[in-house]
């Protein structure tokens, strides 16, 4: 019994260890780089382009924007070092999890992010797992109009005992989906029924239609 408790107490110890405050800030170029991914995948969808996967037009797509709030909070929470599809983590409505791995400690310009978010958000129009379907339809949430992200690294060494730099990449979203069944635009015509307040933003540099 003694033994028993020993190891389940090591258990939890080794659990809390991967449990951490993100701390990691990015600078003005990573910002760009992650709020531009957004909206281009936003806009991708709101265009019909993700039609073939269910998924139609929206009339009601808003721009994302950077909300210095959003990282604050972030770094109040706690999160862990463990895979972003790990069945046994509680599910945030409001957060997405990315992660990818990187050579070194530096990702500095946020290509690395920009790369793992679009890879992750359209691995999930195919996917079946819970996780992965959260998080696009957190992306897909047509009534955020802000977004604020941070990050952390976590070690990992793998069955072969090589060492890589995990990075795990946090976001947050306002408003927040609040309901994961909850709807997630109305259908239309890109820009075509823009929120009140709002109206439709075009930029024909990157080719975006979505209210702002």
């Amino acid at each position: 019994m003694k033994l028993i408790i020993l190891l389940l107490a090591l258990t939890a110890a080794a659990h809390a260890d991967r449990h951490f405050n993100p701390q990691h800030r990015w600078n003005a170029e990573a910002i760009d780089n992650i709020v531009f991914i957004h909206n281009k995948l936003r806009n991708a969808a709101s265009h019909g382009l993700w039609e073939r996967h269910s998924i139609s037009k929206s009339s009601n797509m808003q721009l994302l924007s950077w909300n210095e709030s959003l990282v604050a909070e972030a770094e109040n929470e706690k999160y862990y070092c463990e895979p972003a599809d790990n069945k046994n983590l509680p599910i945030k409505l409001g957060d997405n999890i990315y992660q990818y791995d990187v050579n070194t400690y530096d990702d500095i310009d946020g290509v690395g992010a920009m790369g793992s978010i679009n890879k992750d958000t359209h691995d999930a129009l195919k996917s079946e797992a819970k996780a992965a379907k959260n998080r696009l339809r957190q992306m897909l949430y047509s009534k955020s109009k802000s977004i604020g992200c941070i990050y952390e690294s976590c070690d990992k060494i793998d069955s072969k005992g090589i060492n890589y730099n995990t990075r795990l990449l946090i976001c947050k979203y306002s408003p927040p989906l609040e309901n994961i069944d909850e709807k997630l635009f109305d259908k239309g015509e890109p820009c075509s029924n823009c929120p009140s307040g709002t109206s439709c933003g075009t930029d024909p540099n990157e080719m975006m239609k979505l209210c702002k």
